[in-house]
């Protein structure tokens, strides 16, 4: 397991796997200052004192209706290339299966990309289904042309906005005023989740929950909400601009999302968020998004055509470690069964 004095070295191989500008700051938000964990989730091979392999877990309280569950996602896999081929990752998995065996964690769950994937069937990890990503890419010749053909960027749709003269919408007779905030408002959003009656598999959106994820050190987020004449909140679209120094809008979360009535209001509240952005380059949605409110705002998902012949999808596994969790284990593979937000999925 994990021990303090192990940061550094599992920082170092952070940045010679994926190069990503990650410090200690953030290393203590995601895994020691998690508040759904009374532990470090992660587990470490070393030689000559050095981490040469990791397999970290994200704990979530994860909602599956009205009951609440223990869940791990697993996250930042990474084998120095010098030790890979070796039984690294297989080692990591098998210690990390007996150690939350018989434990008060009831999942794991990961999003796997195609070289992982591989080994989490070896595993016997249930297949959940692809975690499609979707795409509203406003200049997609700009974006992509130099890395790819752009004969086949042609086929892509050029996507016009829908632009708002102001910040009025209406809900049926009664105004609505989206309010911009810089950061994210807890008590609105979870007044909105709290009122949502989704029954899929999600993280709890409790207070503990909004107030540990959108503290990232490394993030600045943005929210859009749309509140009644009585400044009560009847949606909202939280963002980030993930990508330094590309201009990309990422699509956290959205609340709520669970009638028609809902869908419309958030549609319109997509759009002012969408021409608030518009100099951006590409819009970026979770897999989450409603299908009507992602085809009214013009997304398209990587996992159909076009995108799905210039992308790789991640694919989506359970581990049931609670036998006790359900009588069909059908029930948590059903891909329908589950709402993964970038909030769950992406702490990075």
């Amino acid at each position: 397991m994990f021990e303090d004095n192990d940061i550094e070295s599992f920082l170092e191989l952070y940045y010679r796997v994926f190069s990503d500008n990650v410090n200690k700051d953030w290393f203590m938000w995601k895994y020691v200052e998690n508040p759904f964990s009374t532990h470090t989730p992660i587990f470490v091979a070393s030689k000559d004192s050095k981490i040469v392999g990791a397999l970290p877990f994200t704990a979530l309280n994860m909602s599956i209706g009205s009951t609440t569950i223990q869940g791990l996602q697993v996250t930042d896999i990474m084998v120095h290339p010098d030790h890979r081929k070796k039984g690294v990752f297989t080692k990591l998995t098998n210690t990390a299966l007996d150690r939350y065996r018989d434990t008060e964690v009831d999942l794991l769950f990961v999003v796997a990309n195609r070289l992982s994937s591989q080994g989490f069937r070896k595993f016997g990890w249930e297949y959940v289904g692809k975690n499609c990503t979707y795409y509203k890419i406003l200049d997609h010749i700009g974006v992509l042309c130099n890395q790819l053909s752009c004969e086949l960027l042609k086929s892509v749709p050029k996507i016009t906005m829908n632009p708002f003269s102001d910040r009025a919408i209406y809900d049926k007779d009664r105004p609505l005023e989206v309010v911009k905030y810089s950061g994210v408002p807890v008590d609105n959003l979870y007044n909105l989740f709290s009122i949502t009656n989704d029954s899929r598999i999600s993280a709890d959106k409790t207070k503990k929950f909004l107030e540990w994820r959108y503290s990232h050190p490394l993030c600045d987020y943005q929210t859009y909400v749309a509140c009644d004449d009585n400044n009560s909140p009847k949606a909202a679209v939280i963002i980030d601009s993930p990508e330094k120094g590309m201009n990309i809008t990422r699509v956290v979360d959205i609340a709520p999302e669970e009638n028609d009535h809902a869908i419309e209001i958030i549609d319109k509240v997509l759009k002012f968020m969408l021409e608030d952005n518009n100099e951006d380059q590409i819009v970026v949605a979770p897999t989450s998004i409603n299908n009507k409110i992602a085809k009214n705002c013009s997304f398209i998902s990587d996992c159909d055509f076009p995108y799905n012949k210039l992308t790789t999808q991640e694919e989506v596994y359970v581990n049931v470690i609670n036998d006790k969790l359900c009588d069909d284990v059908s029930e948590l593979t059903n891909k329908s069964k589950w709402r993964l937000s970038f909030a769950e999925l992406d702490t990075v």
